[in-house]
């Protein structure tokens, strides 16, 4: 999503003025194919893909006007490495205190 952004921008953009109902379908198809996939790092540290999507997503997202219907896109995707990275973090204290 990051590689193509000018169309992951441009896309619900165009859905907006076709059918409203589409820049939902849209947001929700292209946050699917950017938050699904596989991940791999360290077990109790936050995967290095999540870092990278947060960083990328806020960088995308200050680039944005909040009135850009890929804002919710690409808020949705920075909320779910956020959640990623928050489970990690707390799956590695659980790893610790088992230690």
């Amino acid at each position: 999503m990051f590689a193509c952004e000018p169309f992951a921008v441009q896309y619900p953009d165009r859905c907006r003025s076709v059918e409203g109902k589409l820049i939902e379908d849209a947001v929700e198809e292209l946050s699917a194919a950017a938050t699904s996939g596989s991940w791999s790092g360290t077990a109790g540290e936050p995967m290095p893909r999540d870092l990278e999507t947060r960083e990328a997503a806020r960088r995308v997202l200050a680039g944005l006007s909040r009135l850009s219907p890929a804002c919710a896109l690409y808020a949705e995707v920075l909320k779910d490495a956020e959640r990623r990275i928050a489970r990690s973090i707390e799956e590695g204290k659980r790893l610790d205190e088992e230690d």
